[in-house]
């Protein structure tokens, strides 16, 4: 609320606060009032997986591909759990089948027998 008032100073920092206390603010210009603002989610994956990043700035959908490579080569049956309940079950196998392009040949085998997929349909068995 501090930056909104720096950016409109005719808005009294103290001012605001003292009615949104209460509830809501409101003139002839604006109604200003206060909600409750949700984190969006994340898997529950360790933040040891994620050495080069700032974890808590990853963006979760949009770096799908190498977080579900990343944790399948490393991860334990715990962490593929995770991925299956935050990314679902269809996405991955899509991802593996279409957008993978290289697992090590013993997690390879793995990934293929848990996902029940034929080494042949994921994308990065193909490019050998």
């Amino acid at each position: 609320m501090k930056v909104f008032c720096q950016s409109y100073p005719q808005f009294n920092y103290h001012t605001l606060d003292n009615h949104l206390s209460k509830g809501s603010y409101e003139n002839d210009a604006a109604r200003i009032e206060r909600k409750q603002v949700f984190a969006r989610p994340r898997p529950d994956l360790p933040k040891r997986f994620f050495w080069e990043a700032d974890y808590d700035r990853i963006d979760w959908q949009a770096s799908y591909r190498t977080i579900i490579q990343r944790i399948l080569e490393r991860g334990s049956g715990k962490e593929w759990e995770e991925l299956i309940r935050f990314y679902g079950r269809d996405k991955i196998i899509t991802t593996l089948k279409e957008e993978i392009n290289f697992l090590p040949g013993g997690i390879l085998e793995e990934v293929a027998h848990y996902f029940g997929l034929k080494k042949e349909e994921m994308r990065c068995c193909i490019r050998k």
